[in-house]
């Protein structure tokens, strides 16, 4: 919990997220992973975030009045969310292809770097190794879930104090 504390707490202070980059540092400290693996898993763990967002922004979306504004922004969050997960699931379910994907392309354009990339490549992959199995996925998704669903209600909860409706769906596009 420290890591994941200290990264919030340097989100607040530094700017664009670069807090993001402390916690892997950290976490690369503290666990003895590689710095590609520790920026894998920070990345893996903001697309999961971003996943469950974009699929609670839709349904607040469904449950609120139509606006202009969300009838061009749900498709677009609608193919990120499906981008996201493209991606996280190639990573994750299938490394063979991602690995023989980018033997190629560097035997291609850097034949020289080939090896040194392709520890890189796979120390990346190795980050994604916990979400291999279907049931620890599913799991970190519904942490995730839970996680977001009582920051909305934190929300909910205080918009009464700016006199506002304390509305969920208004709360969770909060």
């Amino acid at each position: 919990t420290h890591v994941v504390v200290v990264g919030y707490a340097m989100n607040n202070v530094l700017p664009a997220r670069l807090g993001e980059l402390v916690r892997a540092w950290m976490l690369m400290e503290r666990s003895g992973l590689s710095i590609v693996q520790t920026l894998t898993v920070t990345l893996a763990e903001r697309l999961l975030d971003a996943l469950v967002l974009l699929a609670l922004f839709g349904l607040a979306s469904a449950l609120l009045p139509a606006s202009p504004l969300v009838a061009v922004a749900l498709p677009v969050a609608l193919g990120l969310l499906a981008l996201t997960a493209l991606t996280l699931s190639l990573g994750a379910w299938a490394p063979g292809p991602v690995l023989a994907f980018a033997s190629r392309a560097v035997n291609r354009f850097r034949p020289r770097a080939h090896d040194a990339v392709m520890r890189q490549v796979y120390a990346a992959l190795g980050g994604l190794e916990a979400l291999r199995h279907p049931s620890a996925a599913f799991s970190v998704l519904g942490y995730s879930l839970a996680v977001w669903i009582a920051e909305a209600g934190l929300y909910a909860f205080l918009l009464p104090a700016f006199g506002l409706l304390a509305v969920l769906g208004v709360a969770g596009l909060a």
